[in-house]
């Protein structure tokens, strides 16, 4: 939030509830590193938290929307460097590989955390039965963009390649 409001006690509810959702985020991005998907429930990620699982839920609706805010992060910085790539004129080929191989680090560094937002995605997406609606902000897949930094080099690539405008030749006396 880029406002903050005039009402000494509305600034005070509002930095209570930026505290409150930031050690959420850090009470999830741990237990499910430690202990995945599967056995991560949001009543203990609330505990460690600090807050009851009702003030969890009022932040996040769902473990899966909480997951992806969790992972969402590492997601922009892919995504920060893939348009960096782009707008620096790249080839993209070498762009690509670079993207393969840092979401490979990604994924070994945050080995945990990565199998979790592997199978929310997964539990997602049978439980929805559909594709990614851009517009569903309980999707993991749409919250963690995943797939965003290889699709930005892939369209780039596509484009039709500019070339500058050539002069006519000047005839030769002959």
């Amino acid at each position: 939030m880029d406002e903050w409001p005039a009402d000494p006690r509305a600034r005070a509810a509002q930095t209570k509830r930026i505290r409150t959702r930031a050690a959420l985020i850090a009470a999830a991005d741990s237990a499910f590193s430690r202990r995945g998907w599967a056995a991560t429930r949001i009543e203990d990620i609330a505990d460690a938290a600090g807050v009851s699982s009702a003030t969890a839920y009022n932040h996040f609706p769902t473990k899966h929307a909480l997951l992806g805010v969790v992972y969402e992060p590492h997601v922009r910085g892919l995504i920060r460097q893939a348009e960096q790539d782009i707008a620096a004129g790249r080839p993209v080929a070498e762009a690509i590989i670079d993207q393969v191989d840092a979401l490979a680090r990604l994924s070994a560094y945050h080995r945990g955390l990565t199998a979790s937002f592997t199978a929310a995605v997964l539990d997602y997406t049978i439980r929805v039965g559909r594709a990614q609606d851009p517009e569903d902000q309980a999707d993991p897949r749409t919250l963690a963009p995943i797939h965003l930094p290889l699709l930005l080099l892939i369209e780039h690539g596509q484009q039709p390649v500019r070339c500058a405008p050539t002069r006519p030749r000047a005839r030769s006396a002959g």
